[in-house]
């Protein structure tokens, strides 16, 4: 007698849910339990799954390119390189990141895109452990980007 109540009661709430799945399937969609649907929600998970792989590719080049900035901060602050050395390098670590491009010339409007790069480097270095606080260094190589400046008539250009 139990037995035949639970399976009754059991059968009318999956009649209910299903008549609710069926009258508003978009509830079912919400939690999941639209499994009708294997095939689009396959689909979802291999588009999740290829945006997953682009962002992870995206962050190890992003990654990529930040320690490979430190490091020609850290050649110019050690002397290894002159401040348009470490400029150009930044250009060159720049070229494939088209939003670092436009930060830049947000940051820097009536700029060149090459004087906006310098103007980056400056910003980085100022934000350098070595660096910060160290309001003559950092004058030090905004005079490095004037006389690149006064040397090309005004502008600045940096080789590709």
């Amino acid at each position: 007698m139990k037995m035949r109540y639970h399976l009754s009661l059991l059968i009318c709430i999956l009649a209910s849910i299903s008549g609710l799945a069926y009258a508003q399937p978009e509830w079912a969609t919400e939690i999941g339990m639209d499994f009708w649907n294997l095939p689009g929600l396959e689909a979802d998970l291999q588009q999740s799954h290829r945006i997953a792989v682009e962002l992870e590719q995206r962050s190890s080049q992003t990654l990529r390119r930040l320690l490979q900035k430190e490091a020609v901060v850290n050649d110019l602050l050690l002397g290894n390189c002159s401040f348009f050395e470490a400029a150009v390098q930044f250009k060159l670590l720049n070229r494939d990141a088209a939003h670092i491009h436009a930060s830049y010339q947000l940051e820097h409007p009536n700029l060149s895109a090459d004087e906006a790069c310098c103007h980056g480097l400056i910003e980085q270095l100022r934000r350098h452990p070595r660096v910060v606080g160290d309001a003559e260094r950092i004058r030090c190589f905004e005079r490095e980007l004037d006389a690149l400046r006064a040397a090309n008539n005004g502008t600045v250009h940096l080789p590709d």
